[in-house]
């Protein structure tokens, strides 16, 4: 039952503590090489997938070069959903990778077809946390809510169950008739079984769990299943509420202009010329800076990294991680995750989760150089992704590259190397440190009329909307403060209409009440639904999960079946 013929789909709820550049993380894998979900390790030691990006799920199908990888990394330190499902019929895309309910499979490097659901020899018992033919592989983290279906069960339905638990409502899921095993692993801690929930016709799959791997301290938080029948298709809700405006002042003359052409830059990673401002010492301050930028990669590359933007030949810049071995890459880094560039490599900051290709994300890195720790923070749309365990604490530096050449957005300041691929929007340097709490509220809000209550507005050095007239070479700076303008000289062919950052302007013209007032919400409405049937199996609530040091010889295994 573990290994259906054509149709498979594994979900879990995974919170890794680790992220291992030497050996993968197997979740589970079926028998001695059967099937198995495993978190990537992508450096060169046996047990890795040399040239993948580290922390990536990877679908097991014989070896690393045969098996279908995300093109996303999962965080440590944070629940998130894991479903892999398998369509050995579909004649493309027969392995499908979703994070938190989003389909997440490399596409690009992944097999398109040849899946396989191996058995691993078909006597080897389903284990979890390991791989299944040795003590090798082993997970580091919390697993819970374990899930296999001898069915490819589809997007919308892995998006609308996975934060619900099967119980008494939950015999209308598109599959339940597929269910083969279901790990709730609420069971009593203090013995060695957990019980499989699904129990389908008779044929009961308990895995036997040692004691020590028993956790009550983190779980997936699951409801209970909201209906009991399939809800109306959408469910009725209330009609929201009229909005009610803030009060504010009358809007003040605009501090500079703000057009609306919708241009932004566009580069195809083979340029020799790129926009650049010519350099001033504004650009590389004493001690605080804020670089923003929103960015829309077309690709990750191994053997190169990717200059956002860098201050003359060697000064500060802000970059995407080529993680490969070659010259201009930083070896055993991830991947695509943004980088804070400090005279070389090793005195980098790095964040902690990668940017995706093909879709915008808010790049900000702030820096601060009397704080005494934590000098330089990166956030991703708004949020925190610094990695403080492998990136420097201190020893921060604003380089200005020698105090002589420009700011050179798309590559490396020095050189026509270290090529950017794809779109860059909304560009903005301060001279201060923005907090988190201002970048998140600021970022997609323009920079115009009603800017000026911006907690660092003051501070604003450069401001490159991008939105200018594209037939040109100048993008004007729109910050222009003290009379200093910093005008961006830009090639014709690094304009484009075709994308841009969807900005907003900003809806305050003084600083809103904090928390701007809003109106209470309307009772909620329970959808129609007939009485509940009794439970198809039962549903505890002792709140635990699966725990694993990442040294453990003895592991939770179901038999084979």
């Amino acid at each position: 039952a573990f290994a259906p013929a054509s149709r498979l789909t594994f979900e879990a709820w995974i919170r890794p503590t680790t992220a291992s550049l030497t050996e993968s993380q197997f979740i589970t894998q079926l028998g001695i090489n059967g099937w198995g979900v495993f978190i990537v390790a992508g450096g060169s030691a046996t047990g890795s997938c040399t040239g993948k990006t580290t922390n990536t799920i990877g679908y097991f199908q014989t070896s690393c070069e045969s098996s279908t990888f995300s093109n996303t990394t999962v965080d440590v330190d944070e629940w998130t959903h894991v479903a892999v499902t398998v369509n050995t019929n579909l004649t493309s895309n027969q392995v499908r990778i979703y994070l938190n309910g989003q389909d997440k499979t490399d596409t690009v490097t992944s097999p398109d077809t040849g899946a396989v659901i191996g058995d691993g020899g078909g006597s080897t018992a389903l284990k979890i946390g390991a791989a299944g033919g040795c003590a090798c592989a082993l997970y580091a983290g919390y697993i819970d809510e374990i899930r296999i279906w001898n069915s490819a069960v589809s997007a919308a339905t892995i998006s609308q169950w996975m934060s619900w638990e099967l119980g008494a409502n939950s015999t209308w899921h598109p599959d339940w008739s597929s269910l083969v095993l279901h790990l709730a692993l609420d069971d009593d801690i203090t013995g060695t079984v957990a019980a499989d929930n699904a129990a389908k016709s008779g044929a009961r799959y308990n895995a036997t769990v040692p004691a020590s791997a028993w956790s009550t301290l983190q779980r997936a938080e699951l409801t209970i299943t909201p209906y009991a029948s399939p809800p109306p298709s959408p469910p009725p809700s209330p009609p929201p509420p009229p909005p009610t405006p803030p009060p504010s002042p009358p809007p003040s003359p605009p501090p500079h202009p703000v057009s609306s052409s919708g241009a932004s830059l566009y580069f195809e990673g083979n340029e020799i010329a790129h926009p650049t401002v010519m350099y001033a010492a504004a650009f590389a301050p004493a001690s605080r800076l804020t670089f923003e930028a929103w960015i829309r990669p077309t690709t990750a590359s191994l053997t190169e990294s990717q200059f956002i933007t860098q201050l003359g030949i060697n000064g500060w810049g802000v970059f995407i991680v080529a993680g490969g071995s070659a010259t201009g890459s930083c070896t055993g880094k991830t991947t695509n995750t943004i980088g804070y560039f400090q005279t070389s490599c090793e005195s980098s900051t790095f964040s902690n989760t990668t940017v995706d290709v093909d879709e915008w994300t808010h790049v900000a890195v702030t820096v601060n150089t009397n704080l005494t720790s934590n000098q330089v923070r990166i956030y991703l749309n708004g949020q925190d992704k610094t990695d403080t365990v492998t990136s420097p604490d201190t020893g921060a530096v604003i380089g200005d590259g020698g105090g002589s050449t420009a700011l050179k957005i798309g590559a490396a300041g020095g050189c026509a190397c270290a090529l950017y691929a794809g779109y860059i929007d909304e560009i903005r340097i301060w001279n201060s440190a923005v907090s988190a709490a201002t970048i998140s509220q600021w970022m997609s809000w323009e920079l115009g009329a009603n800017s000026t209550w911006h907690p660092d507005w003051s501070s604003l050095v450069l401001h490159l909307a991008l939105d200018d007239d594209i037939t040109g070479t100048v993008a004007a700076d729109n910050a222009a403060k003290s009379g200093a303008r910093y005008n961006a000289t830009v090639p014709a062919s690094a304009w484009s209409t075709l994308q841009r950052a969807e900005l907003t302007i900003t809806p305050y013209a003084s600083p809103p009440p904090s928390p701007p007032p809003s109106p209470p919400p309307p009772p909620p409405t329970p959808p129609p639904s007939p009485p509940p049937s009794p439970p198809p199996h039962p549903v505890s609530s002792s709140g635990a999960s699966l725990y694993f040091e990442g040294n453990e010889i003895a592991h939770p295994t179901v038999m084979y079946a």
